[in-house]
């Protein structure tokens, strides 16, 4: 088993004061090394936000198998749904917040834990 943890941070100036109910904060851990092929999810976390208030850490935590082979092209991403919860035709609206870079994961083999923090922006 691996665990990655960290925190999700919001750029520039776009922190919420606070989050609504009903909101989601997703974080995924996923291969992403297949070039025009969607990424595959190795493990998954929902973080609670209910009551997160502007300036506080939002720290998540991911356990989940080791991957079977070492390759490079792991990496971390969230999505924060703003008072409502996706669905298979919808998962992200305007005033939301995601992952527009990646967050690289390098695995070690023997290396059990990892540490890699997450930005958000808001989607305009």
């Amino acid at each position: 088993m691996i665990e990655i943890t960290g925190e999700v941070k919001f750029s520039g100036n776009s922190a919420p004061e606070s989050i609504p109910p009903n909101s989601h904060l997703i974080v995924k851990f996923q291969d992403v090394s297949l070039m025009d092929a969607p990424s595959v999810r190795l493990g998954e976390t929902q973080v609670d936000v209910t009551n997160y208030k502007k300036g506080e850490a939002l720290m998540y935590s991911i356990k989940c198998p080791m991957p079977s082979v070492i390759a490079p092209d792991y990496s971390v991403s969230a999505v924060l749904n703003i008072g409502w919860e996706p669905d298979a035709d919808s998962w992200i609206r305007k005033g939301d917040y995601l992952t527009d870079t990646m967050h690289p994961v390098h695995l070690v083999e023997g290396v059990n834990v990892y540490k890699v923090d997450v930005e958000l922006v808001k989607c305009e």
